[in-house]
């Protein structure tokens, strides 16, 4: 996906998606395009390209931290009414 502000792509976002989920794994803006904000016209976009598709969850990934003034969390929370789910990295073991 990406966002072009008189045919120079302002923003863009690498997207994968299941047949349940969408997963948006990288994404930029051109600072130089800034006052257009086309990162938010462009998360929109892709919001509704996969609700098109009939997709229900979309997966942004996190913020840089987990701290309440960390302005990529902030931004991307503001596409949600839900809370974050909790995401861990690591080894996982399954005990049967």
């Amino acid at each position: 996906f990406f966002a072009q502000v008189d045919g120079v792509v302002a923003a863009m976002s690498l997207a994968l998606n299941s047949p349940h989920c969408a997963f948006q794994l990288l994404g930029g803006m051109d600072t130089d395009y800034r006052d257009y904000e086309p990162n938010y016209l462009l998360e929109h976009e892709v919001l509704e390209y996969y609700r098109a598709k009939g997709i229900a969850h979309l997966n942004n990934g996190g913020g840089r931290t987990g701290d309440s003034d960390d302005s990529l969390l902030f931004f991307k929370k503001g596409f949600t009414k839900d809370d974050p789910v909790d995401y861990y990295i690591g080894r996982t073991d399954v005990f049967l």
